[in-house]
């Protein structure tokens, strides 16, 4: 019996040896996972820099001027219609 026990300890402690360096590899890759999604100064300058990227934030900017003038245009529009209780047609 004591030989049994003996055995099953044996097997328990070197599963909770294999279990802690699974836990630990797991720690290390959620760590490098996690520096790699968040860019460097580096890279975020070298996306700034790149003449396509900028040209591509100036083209949208442009565009998010134009959306913003055609709806404000629209809001006065719409307030200019809007029903008044002394307005008879």
């Amino acid at each position: 019996m004591k030989g049994i026990l003996s055995h099953l300890l044996r097997y328990v402690s070197f599963d909770l040896v294999v279990i802690g360096v699974f836990f630990c590899f797991a720690q290390t890759q959620i760590q490098y996972l996690k520096q790699v999604q968040q860019p460097s100064v580096a890279q975020l300058r070298s996306t700034m820099v790149d003449p396509a990227i900028n040209l591509f934030f100036l083209k949208m900017k442009g565009e998010l001027e134009q959306t913003k003038d055609k709806l404000e245009q629209a809001q006065n529009e719409l307030s200019a219609w809007k029903f008044t209780p002394d307005r008879t047609e």
